[in-house]
């Protein structure tokens, strides 16, 4: 007679790709998922051979982001694909994201996150708001992570989320300003008759604009210091008002 033991909740699983899901996927996904389970490796697992967090381990298997040369080279080891036919896949390509998750989800799970965010969005914006002004917080120069913590009264999920934070452009007029960050402080900045608004690093300024600021960066320094205009993050927002955008 054949018996059968139920898993126990504490049995280590490792997460698959459903069926269902595939056709909404990369094509070179079910490649990466067939391989974790072929092998049972954790999410976990991967993560540590890659040097990466787990859930942007997790986000690359399912088409969200991409591998670099390293990734590729590291993973062709650890799931045992032959690395010529990791290149042949769209790993490395830009990804296309978004089209995996209907929206609202209806996996309980994934559900559960988007519950919190209808709970609890408008207590998040508030808080974040009276903390760094009218912006918002970049879910591309982020960062996540997913902890297990434990304590009498049972496991908890912890869930942290890191994002760089934007500033919400300004309007002076019909005219906007582009805050360029130059040698670490903000400065107002236009191209023409227009300008707009960025808080960040060079490499995502426009590309007409990057060789412009980059050449005027020491004249600007001076010219916007002289003018009282040169002030650190932290006074960007209350000392807006006070500016003039300045031609690079």
């Amino acid at each position: 007679m054949i018996q059968t033991t139920a898993p126990t909740i504490h049995s280590k699983l490792i997460c698959t790709i459903q069926q269902s899901a595939a056709p909404r996927l990369a094509s070179h996904c079910g490649l990466l998922f067939d391989a974790k389970k072929a092998k049972n490796l954790s999410f976990e697992t991967i993560a540590k051979h890659l040097g990466r967090e787990e859930v942007s381990t997790a986000a690359m298997f399912y088409g969200h982001t991409p591998a670099n040369e390293e990734d590729l080279k590291k993973l062709a080891e650890i799931l045992e694909i032959p690395e010529a036919e990791l290149r042949k896949t769209e790993l490395m390509n830009f990804p296309d994201r978004g089209r995996s998750l209907e929206m609202p989800p209806r996996e309980p799970l994934v559900y559960r996150l988007y519950e919190i965010v209808q709970n609890y969005g408008y207590a998040y914006k508030s808080v974040i708001n009276e903390k760094f002004g009218d912006g918002i917080m970049s879910a591309i120069s982020f960062s996540t992570k997913v902890e297990k913590e434990t304590d009498e009264k049972g496991e908890w999920v912890k869930i942290t989320l890191r994002g760089k934070w934007y500033v919400h452009v300004v309007w002076l007029g019909a005219r906007t300003c582009r805050l360029t960050r130059i040698a670490g402080f903000l400065s107002l900045a236009s191209s023409g008759n227009v300008t707009s608004m960025y808080i960040g690093k060079y490499e995502s300024l426009p590309h007409r604009m990057l060789p412009r600021v980059l050449a005027a960066r020491a004249k600007a320094r001076c010219h916007i210091a002289k003018s009282g205009h040169l002030f650190p993050h932290g006074e960007c927002t209350k000392r807006m008002t006070k500016c003039h955008a300045h031609r690079v």
